[in-house]
């Protein structure tokens, strides 16, 4: 069981367990919601083309004029080239790709998904972000609110994935603490680093899996916690998605594991009950019980069959024995 909005991640070894492709169901830096709620209020002002307010001939001075140019259709309605070059990741440019990230019509997100995916490119924000903080940068802090947040809402699950990573989630984190329509700076990286405790039950070997846990408590706390203000239906069902795959391959690696569910039974059969470490581990065989829904059919069941043979059901007997003594069951 996970709490996303507590101090402790605790279950699937310790956090809440992220693929980018929806369902129907870290290379750059872990409960599932309920797909398709949670509009985005407040935030940005409806999109504008990229024509207007005078932005084409701003940006016509700083990028060559074929990377830019309009045509129009057969009706006369102005048609926007393909994006085929981002402005340089440093501070001097923050606002321009702000802007830039803001206004783009979705023809051109999906250039503009590459271009950022490209070597290099995040991590060039991440760098601008920690210059543009040690300088108190203010207007360049607020843009890259601005850019992160739209990152995010290109509903690109590579590109998530890339910005919750170990190497980018403290810089993606801090650029989204400073919200400039927020009344006072948020803590995130505060409470990733010194109240979301990660907390192994038994010891997990599989560092796919490991990785896979911590991307999850991170994309749910990104959903939940940080934007949920902004998240139209679409990011939101992303994210969800993303969670959803990841709680998938997590359980499967502890099917196909021959260490992990024993190990947790074993440990359950060595302690008094009630204890502090005998409810973390039946806490997590309730998430595993809980996730196991978006299992396949004849993987939930064989799932629930060995965590049967492994005594899951004397222990559930056991929980609401000593349940009405203990507050945490």
């Amino acid at each position: 069981a996970d709490d996303t909005h507590g101090h402790v991640e605790v279950g699937m070894g310790g956090a809440a367990m992220g693929r980018g492709t929806p369902l129907p169901g870290a290379a750059c830096g872990g409960s599932p919601g309920t797909v398709g709620a949670a509009p985005g209020g407040g935030g940005d002002s409806p999109r504008r083309g990229l024509l207007a307010d005078g932005y084409e001939s701003a940006l016509l001075q700083q990028h060559d004029h074929a990377h830019r140019s309009c045509s129009r259709s057969l009706d006369g309605t102005p048609v926007l080239a393909a994006i085929t070059q981002l402005p340089t990741p440093d501070v001097a440019h923050l606002a321009e790709l702000a802007t830039l990230l803001q206004e783009a019509s979705p023809a051109q997100q999906d250039h503009i998904v590459q271009l950022l995916l490209a070597d290099g490119y995040v991590r060039g924000l991440m760098d601008a972000f920690a210059q543009a903080e040690d300088l108190e940068d203010t207007e360049s802090l607020h843009n890259l609110f601005r850019i992160v947040r739209s990152m995010v809402l290109l509903n690109e699950g590579t590109l998530i994935e890339l910005l919750v990573s170990d190497a980018c989630v403290q810089g993606a984190l801090g650029a989204l603490e400073y919200d400039p329509e927020a009344p006072s700076k948020a803590s995130h990286r505060e409470f990733l680093q010194r109240q979301a405790v990660w907390k192994q039950v038994v010891p997990i070997a599989n560092e796919e899996v490991v990785a896979r846990i911590h991307q999850t408590f991170r994309v749910g706390y990104l959903k939940d916690v940080v934007l949920p203000r902004v998240l139209d239906d679409h990011a939101y069902s992303t994210l969800s998605s993303i969670m959803l795959f990841n709680y998938v391959e997590i359980l499967t690696a502890f099917q196909r594991d021959n260490e992990v569910l024993p190990a947790v039974f074993r440990k359950l059969k060595s302690l008094p009950p009630a204890s502090s470490e005998w409810v973390d581990l039946l806490l997590f065989l309730q998430e595993v019980c809980s996730q196991a829904k978006n299992l396949q059919n004849q993987q939930r069941a064989s799932l629930f069959n060995s965590m049967v043979r492994l005594g899951l059901l004397d222990f559930v007997t056991t929980s609401l024995e000593v349940g009405r003594e203990s507050p945490a069951l």
